[in-house]
């Protein structure tokens, strides 16, 4: 007999294999998360959905652009989508506001406020709306050339703000008769009865041929539309403008 106990073996059995509701688990959890991932990367690369509320700048009240903005309010109003108007003195007052702390979601601009426009800027023109035609009334005969060489001349030329102030110093300073006009912070209705009453020599102004006033001034008597000489020369120097012939009676025939 051996003074030493017998040597068993013994077997381990493999672990037991993985039940099927675990593995379901598993996989439905692994979907669930890259799903999860797909959307979070989507939600920083694609815009989100388009808002439901905008606000829009427009113009002096009564003016064209404020006119305007009452039209897109409402066909806007009639997708789902309010509208937030917000009345400014114009186009050079809208271009701040879309760069301001407090940005508006959009704005009507008058072509050339702004321009050339830096590289950098994120703004987008998204349309042209309309032709606004630059008009100069007087009740004096001539073209601009007599009408802005006459010294002390009072012309009403739209208020801080308006694209139509920096329009006619931009022709001014082209034609070199800066030093002999004197500006006034004038537009609209109000510069149409100014000349009216005769206490401004002309108006100056940048807007449509619909505008109440615009048709008021065609209509009045001694008021006349000063002839632009050299308007193709003017028009190439400014690539935003460009020259529309209107025939003889098209607003009153």
């Amino acid at each position: 007999m051996s003074d030493t106990a017998p040597q068993t073996t013994r077997k381990t059995s493999p672990p037991a294999p993985q039940s099927a509701p675990t593995v379901r688990f598993v996989y439905i959890a692994t979907v669930v998360l890259l799903t999860a991932g797909g959307l979070a990367l989507a939600w920083l690369l694609i815009d989100p959905a388009p808002p439901d509320r905008i606000r829009l700048a427009t113009g002096t009240a009564g003016g064209f652009y404020d006119n305007l903005g009452d039209r897109f309010a409402w066909n806007l109003r009639g997708h789902g989508l309010d509208v937030e108007l917000v009345e400014t003195a114009g186009s050079v007052e809208n271009l701040s506001l879309l760069e301001g702390e407090d940005p508006v979601d959009a704005a009507f601009i008058q072509g050339g406020v702004g321009y050339p426009p830096p590289e950098s800027t994120p703004l987008r023109s998204l349309a042209s709306l309309a032709i606004e035609p630059f008009w100069v009334f007087s009740r004096s005969e001539g073209n601009l050339t007599d009408l802005f060489s006459r010294p002390g001349l009072r012309l009403a030329a739209g208020g801080e703000g308006s694209g139509t102030r920096v329009l006619v110093e931009d022709v001014l300073q082209l034609m070199g008769y800066t030093n002999t006009v004197t500006l006034l912070e004038i537009g609209g209705k109000e510069a149409a009865d100014a000349l009216l009453a005769d206490q401004v020599d002309a108006v100056a102004t940048v807007t449509a041929a619909q505008s109440p006033w615009v048709e008021e001034l065609l209509r009045a008597p001694g008021v006349k539309i000063v002839d632009a000489e050299h308007v193709d020369a003017i028009a190439r120097r400014f690539p935003f403008a460009y020259r529309v012939d209107l025939p003889a009676r098209v607003f009153d025939f």
